[in-house]
């Protein structure tokens, strides 16, 4: 599952993430691609990779993080309904991808 970077920007929470990382350049061990954590990227991608039948499963709300600030976690509900009717899957929250490869 990925998350939409959409809100924040990609730059912006790469820039954040590395900060709080001493190596700088990965989280974890891994390289940072928020630049690929949107559902039309990742569907890009696993076409490319030769994968068929992909479906994605995409998540609209808000995170938790903001219920402690109840105007801010009220305007994050009405974004995330606003972006689910109008499809704006770049600002989803979360999504997951199933997909076939055929067999070689």
């Amino acid at each position: 599952m990925g998350v939409g970077g959409g809100a924040a920007g990609n730059r912006l929470q790469k820039r954040l993430l590395e900060s709080v990382y001493l190596d700088g350049e990965t989280t974890g061990g891994y390289p940072t691609y928020f630049d690929h954590c949107t559902p039309g990227k990742m569907a890009t991608l696993y076409r490319e990779a030769g994968f068929e039948d992909i479906d994605l499963t995409i998540f609209y709300s808000p995170t938790p993080y903001f219920r402690v600030f109840v105007r801010v976690h009220i305007a994050m509900v009405c974004f995330m309904r606003l972006c689910r009717a109008l499809g704006l899957s770049y600002f989803s929250s979360g999504f997951i991808v199933s997909e076939i490869r055929p067999p070689t």
